[in-house]
């Protein structure tokens, strides 16, 4: 089964980055520059993994978006990676999104520590619940190493 990967990330770069691992490694790949109006997306387009950025522009808007998904009632919730290279802001809040069952990846990454964070973020989704409030119970989520 190939998995729908929405990757939202401002630099048309990173997007191209993205896409061409995503779809090396076997995934269908779909990209966004930017997060507004994110949930009626994610509804329509019904990803298995969203890859967030934490800062768009010069805003920190990651923890915003994270929240309106994790509160909306999307139909089949996403797994949610968080890859950012803000480390600094991210690390302040790294426990609490691991909580919520977000996975957190640093830049500069490996291409194979991108595939580890997708493996574990697709783990039981081929028979996963719709169920709206299972969306925090995919765990147990950890967050990766940073390879710096």
């Amino acid at each position: 089964m190939s998995y729908l990967v929405l990757v939202v990330n401002d630099d048309p770069d990173n997007l191209q980055m993205f896409r061409d691992v995503l779809e090396y490694s076997g995934y269908q790949a779909t990209t966004r520059e930017q997060p507004d109006d994110l949930v009626p997306e994610v509804v329509r387009m019904q990803p298995d993994v969203i890859i967030l950025d934490w800062v768009y522009g010069r805003e920190e808007l990651g923890l915003q978006v994270i929240d309106d998904l994790l509160t909306s009632d999307l139909p089949q919730p996403p797994s949610l990676i968080v890859c950012s290279a803000a480390v600094r802001q991210v690390k302040d809040i790294e426990a609490t999104l691991v909580g919520k069952g977000v996975q957190v990846l640093y830049k500069p990454f490996e291409m194979q520590t991108l595939q580890h964070a997708l493996k574990l973020a697709t783990v039981g989704l081929a028979g996963r619940s719709t169920d709206p409030a299972d969306f925090n119970r995919r765990g147990p989520w950890t967050a990766l190493p940073d390879l710096n």
